[in-house]
């Protein structure tokens, strides 16, 4: 159960950080300047906006011409200057998903401290939508966080009580989500997973949860693909309105990215994704594995964007980050449930904090793109104002660039783990 006044506490210091950000944005953060300010896909988005303005029917490449939902709102509340609207619309997402988030980490989440750090780097994060937004403004991330976030949230009520209501108010959520982007689509499947229909055994001689030898799928509620259902009938809703001018296809491009993206690229991707505080499940990987096995859709809803990381196209990392409610739900249950995370040597938690911020890139800004700058040494990330724009993702920088970056993010991991299993011997002698 949520606590009443912890909850609104945290939502009151949220919005004041949330404002903060916003507000440092505004003042230091300059919009991208290709296309106008428009970006690559934003060109394509502001194009929707227009037609969808003039009461015509969308048409333009795909698979933007598909994600109608922000350009629909743009195209009602503000029709003289698309990229302020777009701004505007998406900055209100940012602080619904901010709101959303808050709530999230409190239905598992026991520790204040714990939930304002998580709900902290999710803000200051470089690439998430709070901050991302005032670089490029023409894009459909933050309806979409809103959208998983509460889909999510709805899940775990179902979960709670499994009722008729509760099921089709998921359903609307859906089918909404789709309209805004087809990656919505992961909730209802993960929905599926609701009740735990994977049966598993436990070993005696192991406090993990094991699959039996032939793993057993309990059968799933009739009511349970309603969701899907809606989701289904969203996707055909926008199909029916729009239409594509060009020849993409979503299984061709799925196929290309599964055997064109090199492993260690995606393998880096996670750690400009989320930070150097995603060893900390992984350390606790027994823990980490107990929790998923309880909470399948969870499970499920991880391994889908994890996936589509992979095959999903060029920006892993933003894909990656679409899992940020799990991701950071892990981290914070592993900080509750291991003792030595309670006692931590400052020395360590200063490395870690430290390490955490300087990833998300809390004291620089965006470059514009193009840019006549040259990219210094990085340290995870590059430590400058000025740089190539490209060398901040895994899959477009530079080789040598990313390389770097990757191995000093398996150094700083290694000290991590080293540094967790010290402390963990003091806490406990005994242990080999």
């Amino acid at each position: 159960m949520i606590k009443r006044q912890e909850y609104w506490i945290e939502l009151a210091i949220t919005l004041f950080l949330f404002v903060l950000i916003n507000l440092f944005s505004q003042t230091f953060q300059r919009p991208i300047s290709l296309n106008n300010g428009h970006g690559w896909d934003g060109a394509l988005l502001l194009k929707v906006v227009e037609q969808l303005g003039n009461h015509g029917l969308p048409s333009a490449e795909a698979p933007f011409v598909y994600r109608l939902g922000t350009p629909l709102l743009v195209s009602l509340f503000s029709k003289r200057d698309l990229l302020l609207g777009f701004k505007i619309i998406n900055t209100a997402g940012n602080m619904l998903t901010a709101v959303l988030f808050v709530f999230w980490l409190n239905l598992y989440l026991n520790d204040r401290k714990t939930r304002v750090l998580l709900v902290t780097f999710f803000l200051v994060m470089w690439h998430g939508p709070v901050r991302f937004v005032y670089y490029y403004q023409v894009y459909t991330d933050p309806w979409l966080f809103v959208m998983l976030l509460a889909g999510l949230i709805g899940i775990q009520q179902i979960q709670t009580s499994a009722t008729v209501v509760r099921i089709c108010l998921l359903g609307l959520v859906a089918f909404v989500g789709v309209i805004f982007r087809e990656s919505a689509f992961m909730i209802p499947v993960a929905f599926l997973f609701c009740k735990d229909p994977i049966i598993l055994s436990r070993k005696t001689s192991s406090a993990l949860p094991s699959f039996q030898n032939k793993p057993v799928i309990e059968s799933i509620p009739p009511t349970f693909f309603l969701p899907l259902g809606f989701a289904i009938l969203g996707l055909l809703t926008v199909h029916l309105i729009a239409s594509q001018n060009n020849e993409y296809s979503y299984i061709r491009t799925a196929i290309m990215w599964a055997y064109n993206k090199p492993a260690l690229t995606y393998l880096h991707a996670w750690f400009i994704a989320f930070g150097p505080i995603i060893v900390i499940p992984i350390y606790y990987w027994r823990g980490t594995i107990r929790f998923l096995a309880k909470n399948q859709f969870i499970l499920v809803y991880l391994l889908q964007f994890a996936v589509l990381a992979w095959i999903g196209g060029t920006d892993t990392e933003r894909i990656l980050f679409w899992g940020v409610p799990i991701v950071y739900l892990l981290v914070g249950k592993s900080i509750e449930d291991n003792a030595v995370l309670a006692k931590l040597i400052p020395f360590g938690l200063t490395i870690l904090i430290v390490g955490q911020l300087i990833s998300e890139r809390v004291l620089w800004t965006i470059p514009d793109y193009p840019n006549e700058f040259s990219t210094p040494f990085p340290i995870l990330t590059i430590l400058s104002n000025n740089f190539q724009y490209l060398d901040l993702y895994s899959f477009h920088g530079s080789r040598a660039i990313h390389a770097i970056s990757f191995i000093e993010y398996i150094l700083l991991g290694v000290l991590i783990v080293w540094w967790l299993n010290d402390c963990e011997k003091e806490l406990d002698p005994n242990r080999q």
